[in-house]
């Protein structure tokens, strides 16, 4: 089955071996590569790593449905499930330290995740009721399944028994509304407009019994699953309030919060009681920290006080060269950097870059291969489409636009903007790695077209929340992870495109609105497809975003580590389901 077929529901059949997801577990002298979409990558790595005794264990596959990444079908399984998993040896290394160069706005809570750096501190503390695996294909989880009802408004999911929480209770249905009503009509819920989809779509939830509670729509909403949010500890929430949650969190994942110091460190430790023996793991101890300088990264690789160090560029991996006790893992085509053009945010007012010759003009004008081989080394390319290949819809053919910059220049002519100024902002992400860098590049391009860009490179706690309070103007940098985009819906209503999106770049473009808003209700896969390659096209021919660059994600292994696995296409630093220390 392809990346863009209709997923099959498979019932459980006891004739039948569990089904396994793939495993990237390694141990190799120097650099380990990952090419491709998930299902080559897969096959290739497997292909080429044999049996080795150095696989990572992979996470329990249960009876229920196993749903693709790219879509959700109608209907499910309500059999139990079961765990068909292996304790995992216990490693001698206590403490594994991640290096990062930011948490962005750095909330613990599991709810709290707004942008993509924030997600590695949600996976350390939560679990979810569907996730994925590491092909990329949602799974359940802390559910065992889902029915969903005739008129397509109610999901009735079945959650797993004997899961513990943080705080001692038992995890279910309970945990499940908390959750939904703390996001959707608690009183701090404007506190959490970054689940849109979830805050205008989903009503309330019911609990039928302890593990079977339901999840009520006022639409039809064929991405509920991927949107659900962790569960969170009701009872100790409802005791401690929200202020005190948002400090020290409870929920469900394999680690518990211990300690933050802001800007610099985050601290775990292991939740003992943690309901998946195969994803539970093998060390004590996970400290995620805060390293902004890529340099110091390398340095903390080099001596030891970081085993992992994520958001290299081509030029920090060249200085691993040489060193046989560190591996270099590229997981290819992660992250896709955007320039966008933000005065589409405000329709009242007048910009140059409403104007789609100036926005084509202002792409045409940089030689973004050139970069790809220059900046990141090799470790990216052009992207072919702003909508990266995971998303349904993506269309094939398109081509991207040439470096032209003698065609920019007629352009910026013909729409009477040849002496055009504007302010270029950026900031600091892994999922794109030298953003700041990227941003300034670009404008050494523009001024070579006689665009006037002035920097304003900002911090990341800062921007976000900025760009998503329409304080930002001008061109934008941003970051979007190939990952995170499974659903048509993610890159519009949950990012970029769309006047309800959360980081949104156009406000009033009603043909693309209505394109969205037919894509949230429509539960049909080939349906939901095509109307994802309505969006992709629409999103191509607009330019509100200028896809500039495709990058890999480069992420140094130290000598503590005895395997390093992840999810493809994620450039976030975690899960650490796959990871094992020695």
């Amino acid at each position: 089955m392809s990346e863009f077929d209709e997923p099959v529901i498979y019932e459980h059949d006891e004739s039948m071996p569990p089904i396994e997801p793939g495993t990237f577990g390694f141990s190799m002298s120097r650099r380990s590569f990952l090419y491709g979409s998930a299902s080559a990558a897969l096959a290739a790595f497997l292909a080429a790593c044999g049996s080795s005794s150095n696989a990572t264990e992979g996470p329990t596959v249960t009876d229920a449905p196993v749903t693709t990444a790219n879509a959700i079908p109608v209907g499910s399984s309500d059999s139990s499930t079961t765990t068909a998993s292996a304790t995992r040896t216990e490693a001698k290394t206590e403490t594994l330290t991640i290096g990062v160069s930011s948490l962005q706005e750095a909330y613990v809570d599991p709810n709290w995740a707004v942008g993509g750096l924030i997600f590695p501190l949600q996976w350390a503390i939560a679990d979810f009721l569907y996730f994925p695996n590491q092909e990329g294909k949602f799974q359940p989880t802390l559910a065992t399944g889902y029915t969903l009802s005739d008129d397509k408004l109610t999901w009735t999911f079945k959650l797993r028994p004997n899961v513990t929480m943080h705080d001692g209770s038992t995890f279910g249905a309970k945990d499940v509304k908390a959750t939904i009503e703390r996001i959707v009509s608690g009183p701090n819920a404007n506190d959490y407009a970054h689940y849109v989809a979830i805050k205008s779509n989903v009503t309330g939830a019911n609990v039928i019994d302890d593990l079977t509670v339901e999840i009520v729509t006022n639409k039809p909403m064929a991405t509920l699953v991927v949107d659900m949010p962790p569960p969170i500890a009701s009872d100790y929430y409802n005791q401690v309030g929200e202020v005190e949650f948002k400090k020290n969190p409870r929920s469900t994942g394999p680690w518990k919060f211990v300690s933050q110091e802001l800007n610099a460190n985050v601290k775990y430790e292991r939740h003992e009681e943690f309901w998946d023996a195969a994803r539970k793991p093998n060390w004590k101890k996970l400290v995620y920290a805060i390293v902004p300088d890529e340099s110091a990264r390398v340095a903390g690789i080099q001596t030891g006080t970081l085993d992992i160090a994520y958001g290299l560029t081509g030029a920090g991996a060249e200085g691993l060269t040489g060193n046989n006790d560190i591996e270099l893992v590229e997981i290819k085509e992660t992250g896709l950097g955007y320039c966008m053009m933000l005065d589409n945010v405000f329709p009242e007012e007048t910009s140059p870059l409403k104007d789609i010759r100036v926005r084509k003009a202002l792409l045409m004008a940089v030689d973004r291969e050139a970069i790809a081989k220059s900046l990141y080394k090799g470790y990216a390319t052009v992207p072919q489409s702003g909508t990266p290949k995971i998303t349904p819809g993506h269309n094939p053919d398109t081509k991207s636009l040439p470096f032209d910059p003698e065609g920019a220049k007629a352009l910026l002519a013909e729409a009477g903007a040849s002496d055009l100024e504007v302010q270029l902002s950026s900031y600091t992400t892994t999922t794109v790695p030298d953003m700041p860098k990227l941003a300034e590049t670009i404008a050494q391009y523009w001024a070579q077209i006689g665009v006037k860009a002035t920097l304003n490179n900002m911090e990341t706690a800062t921007y976000l929340p900025q760009w998503r309070n329409k304080q930002l103007k001008g061109a934008a940098m941003i970051a979007g992870p190939t990952y995170f985009y499974v659903e048509p819906t993610r890159l519009s209503v949950n990012s970029f495109f769309g006047s309800k999106a959360v980081y949104t770049t156009i406000v009033g473009d009603t043909e693309l609105d209505g394109i969205i808003d037919q894509i949230i209700v429509e539960t049909d896969f080939d349906k939901r497809a095509a109307l994802g390659r309505q969006q992709a096209d629409h999103i191509d021919e607009s330019l509100y975003g200028l896809p500039m660059i495709l990058t890999s994600s480069l992420i140094a292994v130290g000598p503590n580590v005895e395997s390093f696995g992840y999810i493809t296409s994620c450039p976030y630093a975690g899960p650490t389901s796959w990871i094992l220390a020695k």
